[in-house]
């Protein structure tokens, strides 16, 4: 998420929640993979598994909880309409005038910004909704068959290789 938000209490406890449910699938699964590889069987392999989707699809909500609460708390202001132009003719009319246009640069300065947060917010919105499609299909939803959770992984494959290469392009 955004750095300027991080400020936020919510965000921080968003972001807390979401690394401490990513850091608990990330132990399990490695567990788990003991067993993958065959090093040692785990006689509780299967139980492991499952809870190693918990953690990852908490870690998702917590992720989305965040973005969704980007996205209500961040509106974009109302532009401050320009003051007319006309000539002025004593340096208080002067004034107004450059503080107005002053005042309009950074309402759309902080609009270019809070335009561009509020994108990053819905790429991550749709791409963790991408993503919690395959914890919810090993946790036993119904809704989600092989076909629609492969073409989400696949979209948010797309989506994690568009961002990386708008980094470095």
């Amino acid at each position: 998420m955004s750095q300027k938000n991080s400020s936020e209490p919510v965000l921080k406890y968003l972001a807390i929640g979401g690394q401490l449910g990513f850091a608990g699938y990330l132990v399990f699964d490695n567990i788990t993979s003991i067993k993958a590889i065959g090093i040692h069987k785990l006689p509780s392999a299967e139980r492991l598994d499952i809870l190693a989707d918990k953690f990852w699809a908490a870690g998702l909500i917590f992720s989305i909880m965040a973005c969704l609460y980007i996205l209500v708390h961040t509106q974009p202001k109302k532009r401050a309409k320009p003051a007319e132009r006309e000539r002025y003719s004593d340096e208080n009319k002067c004034a107004k005038y450059v503080r107005s246009l002053y005042i309009l640069h950074a309402v759309q300065s902080a609009n270019r910004s809070t335009c561009r947060e509020r994108s990053d917010a819905w790429i991550q919105l749709i791409s963790d909704l991408c993503d919690l499609t395959v914890p919810g299909k090993s946790l036993g939803c119904t809704a989600f068959n092989d076909g629609l959770v492969g073409l989400a992984g696949t979209m948010s494959s797309l989506i994690g290789a568009w961002s990386q290469w708008k980094k470095t392009a």
